[in-house]
């Protein structure tokens, strides 16, 4: 556990370049065939421009405005980190800089479709967890952050 914490800080990196290209969602399962520098068992998101930020008691979150099938139902997609790392705070930081600044993120996060899915209410960062709304439709696919980088937009 602490290791993941210790690559999520290494690999959590603000970056100044030019990003121009379009948003994509690719992820990987169990190879590496997916994005250059990606781990297995993750998924990156390339030039997220629409994104709300959610600070909701001891998580923090991004809303991504993506969906996610599982099971044959559509969540959608919110990233996150708990206040239980010590990467908390700077990943927040990170994160709000980005927003305010309107920066374009890269963000890593964890392939829900190769993970245990948990209930929302008990996230660990490690797994994807859902919730549902009170008519029990689907509301959120909640999925840890492993890292992000901060586009510029020049």
């Amino acid at each position: 556990m602490k290791t993941f914490f210790k690559t999520l800080a290494i690999l959590m990196v603000a970056s100044i370049a030019s990003f121009a290209e379009p948003f994509s969602n690719v992820c990987n399962e169990n190879n590496s065939d997916g994005s250059v520098g990606m781990p297995m068992k993750s998924c990156t998101i390339d030039n997220l421009t629409n994104y709300t930020l959610i600070v909701n008691g001891s998580r923090f979150m991004i809303d991504t405005y993506q969906t996610v099938t599982y099971n044959g139902e559509s969540f959608g997609l919110r990233l996150y980190v708990t206040n239980t790392v010590p990467e908390y705070n700077p990943i927040m930081a990170l994160a709000q800089n980005a927003f305010a600044t309107r920066a374009p993120l890269h963000i890593i996060y964890v392939n829900p479709a190769v993970t245990n899915i948990i209930n929302a209410d008990y996230l660990n960062n490690k797994n994807c967890g859902i919730n549902r709304n009170n008519d029990g439709t689907p509301a959120y696919m909640h999925c840890p952050i492993q890292s992000f980088t901060i586009f510029s937009q020049n």
